[in-house]
């Protein structure tokens, strides 16, 4: 809304906004599932943007995530975000909070495109929709080892893995709902974001087609 400047300090303005997604989950306990839709649905045009200018915003979280007190939803705290470009660059592993943080990440040497952000927001997705964090890792080694119990350790091959990933025990893949609770279109959509082959991964534009919006 304004800039302000002195000697060493930039000052900027932003609208204020009533609490970001953590508090207002917080707060309310339970939302209906057209709020939570329309929560979603705006979290993805805000991706969705940030892709289309070829940023990524790598720190993806409830926290980050504004609601106005009329139900408007801002995506902020760019401090962490970067351009992407072709080829990729090596960008450092130490972004996003570790619950959001994407496999790639985790086991990557730097180098992940603007799918994380599709995977931190899976993560917010789950407890928009009512749910714990679904990845409530203390730890990287931590957070890697809850990931691949919940979504299995088929096709993790396909990434980068450092030596001690393969003393992972075997998990089978998710035969049903890896969040109970989840019903099967909601459980769907999930999974397309959980993809551990980034190629596989939906992106925001496709998430917004997905059936899960069609009612």
């Amino acid at each position: 809304m304004d800039v302000y400047l002195s000697e060493c300090i930039i000052y900027l303005v932003f609208e204020y906004l009533d609490c970001d997604l953590r508090a207002f989950l917080s707060r309310t306990k339970k939302t209906s599932k057209e709020l939570q839709k329309s929560f979603f649905k705006q979290i993805l045009k805000a991706v969705a943007y940030c892709h289309s200018h070829c940023v990524i915003h790598r720190d993806i979280k409830p926290e980050n995530i504004l609601v106005s007190s009329e139900r408007i939803i801002k995506l902020a705290d760019f401090g962490l975000s970067r351009t992407f470009e072709i080829p990729k660059r090596t960008y450092s592993p130490e972004v996003a909070s570790l619950w959001y943080r994407s496999i790639e990440i985790l086991l990557s040497d730097g180098e992940y495109s603007a799918a994380a952000d599709i995977w931190s927001v899976g993560c917010v997705f789950v407890e928009l929709c009512g749910h714990d964090a679904l990845f409530p890792g203390k730890r990287s080694m931590d957070q890697i080892f809850i990931i691949v119990q919940k979504l299995g350790t088929k096709n993790i091959k396909l990434l980068h893995l450092p030596s001690f990933v393969s003393h992972l025990p075997d998990f089978p893949s998710p035969s049903g709902r890896i969040v109970k609770g989840m019903n099967e279109v909601e459980n769907d959509l999930l999974l397309r974001m959980l993809q551990y082959d980034v190629k596989e991964r939906i992106t925001a534009g496709q998430a917004l087609r997905h059936q899960y919006f069609d009612s």
